[in-house]
């Protein structure tokens, strides 16, 4: 599929997303935006230039259950990260759903205690497809439990899940079912003053080991970690700009040791809109 084809659809379904998550919400946020890099890796791939443009819509409310978050990235590679098809570079979409419950708005009674402010129950569905002959369209589940911190501004949650993945190698043309294993995060948008408003952001992750890949080699615990600072260009126009640095290890579960690809760093420059 196009690349802009599937941006259409990804703004079609963020427009009908937001409208029926916010008929019953409390407060809501959406948001469009372009990440650029250059240093991109992908594992397979020898040396670390893939560059890569990504788009992202986001959407974020509350209700008076809980939060609910949805969010949707199109990804376009240069031509180092080929498309099947050839042509140019792949093209990926990434989408993701997560509900979180929370106990004090459920039981009517404040959950908190020490640093904690709130506790959740969390579900989370993510799902992938991209057009490179690997063919990977991963199916992702997280169930478990988050924890929200009392912070002066912004916000801090970290979470703890049990994790399920599935996915598809193109190249010996199945399906695979990794083993259950478990996950951890952390994220955070914090508000400060440089002059002009901005806020520091990101997100920490850690998933375990998950058994074998389709080849039949053992998958590695791998972490994750995007971090930014965003300024505002004006808080009457709901844009901001600003800078950002990713490190993945053992992407995908990939031995980085012995997989070219399996580790990255990039360097991310951004743009955001919200409305």
């Amino acid at each position: 599929m196009k690349i802009y084809n599937i941006t259409r659809l990804l703004a079609a379904a963020g427009l009908i997303t937001g409208g029926l998550t916010t008929y019953a919400a409390e407060w809501s946020n959406n948001s469009i935006g372009i990440r650029v890099g250059s240093t991109f890796a992908e594992p397979g791939i020898p040396g670390s230039s893939i560059g890569k443009t990504i788009l992202n819509f986001t959407h974020v409310s509350g209700d008076k259950l809980g939060r609910n978050l949805v969010v949707g990235d199109v990804l376009q590679s240069s031509v180092k990260d080929p498309a099947v098809s050839g042509g140019g570079g792949a093209q990926e979409f990434y989408g993701l759903y997560r509900r979180t419950f929370s106990l004090t708005k459920l039981t009517g009674n404040a959950v908190s205690f020490g640093p904690i402010k709130d506790v959740n129950l969390v579900g989370r569905i993510d799902r992938q497809t991209k057009n490179i002959t690997f063919a990977p369209r991963a199916r992702k589940l997280f169930v478990g439990t988050s924890f929200e911190f009392d912070v002066p501004k912004g916000y801090v949650e970290s979470g703890i899940y049990a994790y399920s993945e599935s996915n598809h190698n193109g190249i010996l043309g199945r399906d695979v079912n990794f083993k259950t294993t478990y996950a951890l995060d952390t994220s955070w948008a914090i508000p400060f003053s440089a002059g002009v408003p901005a806020t520091w952001k990101g997100t920490l992750a850690y998933t375990g080991a998950k058994g074998k890949d389709g080849f039949g080699n053992a998958t590695k615990a791998e972490t994750r970690l995007f971090s930014a600072v965003m300024f505002d260009v004006g808080t009457k126009t709901g844009l901001s700009m600003g800078l950002g640095y990713e490190i993945w290890r053992n992407k995908y579960g990939n031995n980085q040791v012995t997989t070219p690809g399996a580790r990255q760093n990039v360097g991310l420059f951004l743009t955001e809109y919200q409305f």
